[in-house]
């Protein structure tokens, strides 16, 4: 919640940056597009959003595996680099993005907080070296589980958005040395670095929140009495849509006949039992032994007296 919350305050920055302009070629920007405040607020909402949803991977996956060695082992020391890069990142921008004593938010502080390139690349590596790591590590787990084909389709899509994640991650990483060192157009290039920043921002909130879908919607959702309230509306609608089309048909209703009863007629056991050429109806679970002419005549007789009433 926290990745999600800052990354939408820090996808606001950048809005506010391209509605004054930014997001053109360089020689297209106004200087007035360029404000090293909202730059500032960018680059510390974006350590803080990163850190975060990394850590809500590595402590999902210490709530799930966290009983193997290794597991925890590679967790911590996951949180231990990915704190270290973006608490470090913190500390660089904050010396060199704010104002010295006497200066003032302008060009000066613009062109020295456009000097922490080396140290946002550095970050990045640590944070593409974490991506690969996050995504490889649950697949020797898996691979010794028994799993039915649904979850194993669940799992695949998890992972695609995983996969898409750590490529966005790496182009990322492109683009920054590009911007850094090789561009003619560092504000168009720029672009295309906030692009990938924001996909693996919210696609790693994706991969967080996936699993816990399902629990989400079998403990909660499905259990609400907004959801029993619409789903026995849904269900009443589907019967009365039934009960008319039944209703409605061409075909004759049946006459219905009251059961057959042998109050009058006393059936005597022993004469059913002789005679090998009399049908029989064989005894089941203690039932006793009647012929089957005799029954059909009485259900006859039975079905007379009951239509001449």
């Amino acid at each position: 919640m926290i990745g999600l919350i800052v990354g939408i305050a820090q996808w606001s920055c950048l809005y506010t940056s391209m509605s004054k302009g930014l997001g053109k070629h360089s020689w297209d920007v106004p200087i007035t597009a360029l404000t090293v405040e909202i730059r500032l607020a960018d680059q510390l909402l974006g350590s803080i959003t990163h850190f975060a949803v990394k850590a809500s991977l590595v402590f999902f996956f210490l709530r799930l595996f966290g009983t193997l060695t290794w597991v925890r082992v590679t967790c911590y020391g996951l949180l231990t680099l990915t704190f270290l890069a973006y608490g470090s990142y913190e500390v660089v921008v904050l010396a060199f993005c704010i104002p010295r004593p006497g200066e003032e938010w302008g060009n000066v502080v613009l062109a020295r907080c456009a000097t922490t390139a080396p140290a946002t690349i550095a970050v990045n590596v640590c944070a593409v070296v974490a991506d690969l790591a996050l995504f490889i590590m649950p697949f020797p787990i898996i691979a010794g589980l028994t799993l039915s084909r649904p979850k194993k389709k669940g799992l695949l899509v998890v992972f695609l958005v995983g996969f898409l994640v750590v490529v966005t991650s790496v182009v990322g990483l492109v683009y920054r040395v590009r911007v850094s060192y090789y561009t003619i157009d560092p504000i168009w290039d720029g672009g295309n670095v906030a692009i990938t920043a924001y996909m693996e921002v919210f696609g790693t909130v994706i991969v967080a929140c996936t699993p816990a879908l399902p629990g989400l919607w079998s403990n909660v959702l499905s259990e609400s009495a907004f959801f029993s309230s619409l789903r026995s509306r849904i269900l009443g609608s589907r019967s009365r849509r039934t009960g008319d089309s039944n209703v409605s048909g061409s075909m004759p209703t049946a006459r219905t006949y009251p059961p057959p009863t042998f109050q009058n007629e006393s059936i005597s056991k022993t004469s059913f039992r002789t005679g090998s050429q009399r049908e029989l109806v064989g005894e089941e679970d203690g039932m006793d032994e009647y012929p089957l002419k005799t029954i059909q005549k009485t259900m006859g007789v039975n079905v007379s007296r009951a239509e001449k009433q």
